[in-house]
């Protein structure tokens, strides 16, 4: 298997760090209080909301942090096509 270039590993690590603020914004908003009855709430409904939410937290902050060493791991890296195209189109000077 080939070694990920830097532009790739640049690209992967700020798309997961999108996605990872995004999945951070929808758990921070989904949450509040539940509308329960006045005789009160059964045990066990809201319970499947909070593990969603909760791991969607966590896994944003994943996300996130996973994006960011990737970016900083890529900019250790050089580019797969280094290439001299500009001096291969100069003129040799006489």
């Amino acid at each position: 298997m080939r070694r990920l270039d830097k532009y790739t590993l640049q690209t992967l690590g700020f798309g997961l760090t999108v996605i990872g603020l995004i999945l951070l914004f929808i758990s921070i908003l989904t949450g509040g209080p539940e509308s329960c009855p006045a005789t009160g709430c059964v045990p066990g409904v809201f319970l499947w909301y909070d593990i969603v939410r909760d791991a969607a937290f966590f896994l944003s902050i994943a996300f996130i942090v996973l994006g960011i060493v990737m970016t900083i791991a890529s900019r250790r890296m050089k580019p797969r096509w280094d290439t001299n195209m500009v001096a291969a189109h100069t003129p040799a000077s006489e």
